[in-house]
């Protein structure tokens, strides 16, 4: 956790679930949900990637993909 001009932020890292999940999460401990950001989904790291947009994926990030199927 840690504050900045912004406000409070937590850091939650999940294997798996939903948006909302976050935010019940929070609320059972009488935070308020009022921004959830997507940093990574699995290995992939999304950076600065807009809200809807795309882009091709690299080969190391292929391959590391590959490998948590096997």
């Amino acid at each position: 956790m840690f504050t900045d001009a912004k406000g409070c932020w937590v850091r939650v890292v999940m294997k798996e679930g939903k948006k909302r999940q976050i935010r019940e999460t929070a609320a059972r401990i009488g935070l308020f949900a009022k921004r959830i950001v997507r940093k990574r989904i699995g290995t992939l790291e999304l950076g600065n990637l807009d809200k809807g947009k795309w882009r091709y994926l690299t080969e190391k990030e292929i391959k590391n993909l590959r490998k948590g199927l096997a």
